[in-house]
């Protein structure tokens, strides 16, 4: 029987500072918390400076400090101070999952619970909790939200809406099925593709080396979309107004049996169920991508080894080279702005074509 993997440590992101609402509005109505705090939620990219681990003795998180905002706004309600705490759960293929629960102790003011996955790529959570959570032992119940397969990013987002003090106390404690999940530190060595990525924040698009012409830019952000099921990339100018674009992320779907790398698939999240990028015909030359949905199992064509950039250009980082599993040797790179998958080739305008950055679209 598959057991839950251990949990990533709790880190802690202090945010933004002191936000002033706007005039009229207030976080309270009498004794009640309103869930239009967060409104004013920013959660920090994953990458970004400022993520600092917690001290959290087996588990039991004990976040205080002192309240930023204004005393001489006590009991007013018209200030906020949002702090960001992170966690990472991953359970293994085929594991049964049954219940799936998450408990914050003590919260001072109050707090929402949110889960990330590709099931929930903008974030799932159970506003009715929100306005309770000035109390103690507060559950979420997020049984069927939780992907199996995959990394889980939970989120809490604790508001401080009135001083003196700023506190989320007494542990968070995530159980799965009967167990509760205890933080492991080696989760980050085992996990280094995910930290890298950033998509619990927001869906990633493909963006191409030499697209714009045998250099790269960041000053033309391009999409793909799909055009009589092929897919193109086209600059956000070229799609306003006509396709949308396809929005895209980088799944982790296990890894290679042979020499234990991860295995991507990029699932397009503003589609069907399911629907991942894939080539479209059986052989490795000159075979365009399109998109397809598929049930439970992915197969191989669906699925990319993520490599060293084959041009790699010292000014530049982040870019990654994609070797598809089932044609060996051959690696997702555009032409004539198709996607599709080619045998590798050793000319120049190749491994530009076959050099990627995963990023958000802006």
């Amino acid at each position: 029987m598959q057991k839950p993997k251990p949990q990533a440590p709790w880190e802690v992101n202090t945010g933004e500072g002191v936000i002033n609402l706007p005039s009229g509005v207030k976080s309270r109505k009498g004794a009640e918390r309103l869930s239009i705090v967060y409104d004013y939620a920013k959660i920090p990219d994953k990458t970004v400076a400022g993520w600092k681990l917690i001290p959290a003795p087996n588990g039991n998180v004990a976040y205080s400090t002192t309240s930023i905002l204004d005393k001489a706004k006590y009991d007013q309600f018209t200030q906020l101070d949002l702090t960001y705490f992170r966690g990472y759960l991953t359970l293994p293929n085929g594991f049964k999952l049954n219940k799936a629960t998450v408990t914050i102790g003590n919260v001072d003011d109050q707090a929402r619970m949110l889960v990330f996955n590709s099931l929930h790529p903008k974030g799932y959570y159970v506003e009715a909790n929100d306005g309770q959570r000035g109390g103690q032992g507060v559950t979420t119940d997020f049984t069927g939200k939780i992907a199996v397969g995959e990394v889980n990013t939970f989120i809490i987002v604790q508001v401080d809406d009135n001083c003196c003090g700023n506190n989320l106390t007494g542990g968070i404690s995530v159980q799965i099925n009967d167990q509760v999940i205890k933080p492991t530190t080696t989760w980050a060595k085992e996990h280094p593709e995910f930290l890298k990525s950033d998509v619990y924040i927001d869906l990633n698009n493909l963006r191409a080396y030499s697209i714009n012409g045998g250099g790269y830019s960041d000053s033309q952000p391009y999409g793909v979309t799909i055009e009589g099921g092929d897919c193109v990339i086209r600059t956000l100018d070229e799609l306003s107004g006509k396709a949308a674009y396809l929005s895209i992320i980088k799944k982790q779907v296990g890894n290679s049996s042979s020499n234990n790398k991860p295995v991507f698939a990029f699932q397009v999240m503003n589609s069907a169920p399911n629907t991942y990028l894939v080539p479209k015909g059986n052989s490795a030359q000159d075979n365009r991508i399109t998109t397809r949905q598929f049930g439970n199992v992915i197969p191989d064509e669906a699925k990319f080894y993520e490599e060293s950039p084959l041009f790699n250009d010292p000014k530049q980082n982040g870019f990654n080279s994609y070797q598809n599993v089932k044609f060996a040797g051959s690696y997702l790179r555009h032409q004539g702005k198709f996607l599709e998958i080619d045998p590798k080739g050793s000319d120049n305008v190749y491994i530009k074509d076959a050099t990627w950055r995963i990023e958000k679209l802006k």
